[in-house]
């Protein structure tokens, strides 16, 4: 384990899939410029029930050079997925209709190889979706942490590009 207190990153490395702990972040820090460089642009889509948020998650996720799409629900998830491929999906965990979980399980059943990151308010919630099984890559609580969500970025898509 490496530790750098520059960046306020620790970098993990557990056989070939080395994986970032944010520490603290400092905006100003030279990595936050190297961040934004270094993701490539994605395919996403966005799922939450919650129209402001939303609505800034896709701005946000505009804003860093993503083609964004996002829908108010599982079922629009679904049926966008079976159109159009994408390289990762956020979604809501508590949604009226298909829940967060219940749309990570259909998607896996479907797309296995899929992307998907859980956002919660619920923190409990994250040990139990990352530990028991394969529903989510990966969770993130809300209010989302901008730092965290791009290292979440760059790691899932450096994952994904070293499979194919």
């Amino acid at each position: 384990m490496e530790y750098s207190p520059r960046f306020g990153l620790e970098i993990l490395s557990l056989g070939e899939n080395p994986f970032f702990l944010l520490k603290s972040f400092k905006f100003g820090s030279d990595i936050y410029g190297r961040m934004t460089q270094t993701i490539p642009s994605q395919r996403i889509l966005v799922v939450d029930d919650e129209p402001m948020v939303r609505d800034s998650i896709e701005m946000l996720l505009k804003n860093e050079g993503h083609q964004v799409e996002a829908v108010g629900n599982g079922e629009q998830a679904l049926e966008k997925l079976g159109k159009r491929n994408y390289d990762i999906v956020f979604t809501d965990h508590i949604m009226g209709g298909m829940s967060g979980e219940e749309l990570a399980l259909a998607i896996k059943a479907k797309y296995p190889s899929q992307i998907v990151i859980m956002l919660t308010g619920y923190g409990a919630v994250l040990d139990q979706l990352t530990h028991e099984g394969p529903l989510v890559d990966f969770t993130l609580t809300k209010p989302i942490d901008i730092p965290l969500l791009r290292l979440t970025l760059l790691r899932l898509t450096s994952q994904r590009l070293a499979r194919t």
